[in-house]
């Protein structure tokens, strides 16, 4: 039973994922085009955001500066709450699949990307 329920954590983890890097390039693109103020804040925000440089641009993971300064923004303020709510629910699922191994947040990342890398070839 506990093995269906962590491959739906990991189902679940990889969709929220997705979703959230698709719907941040696609915001951050259009902010680049239409408003490229508000562009370039997400990108000072996001400086130096990545200690290991894996999400330079705050793509996969919505940093909280990011979040606090454009939140309310009148056009893209739900999106933006959208991420966030999606970073947290992946962060609450990836905390409970890394419990659920003997390597925790170390074997969760290598059982997330080996997913990942089936899923996408």
């Amino acid at each position: 039973m506990q093995e269906r329920q962590t491959r739906q954590i990991i189902d679940r983890i990889i969709e929220l994922d997705a979703r959230h890097i698709a719907v941040a390039s696609s915001l951050l693109a259009a902010m680049a085009i239409d408003d490229p103020e508000v562009a370039q804040t997400w990108l000072d925000l996001t400086e130096g955001a990545s200690s290991d440089g894996m999400d330079p641009h705050g793509l996969f993971i919505l940093p909280r500066d990011v979040f606090e300064a454009l939140h309310s923004h009148i056009r893209y303020g739900y999106a933006v709450e959208w991420l966030a709510n999606w970073s947290l629910q992946s962060f609450h699922l990836k905390n409970e699949l890394a419990s659920r191994l003997p390597g925790g947040w170390s074997d969760m990342d290598s059982v997330l990307a080996t997913e990942h890398n089936r899923r996408t070839g």
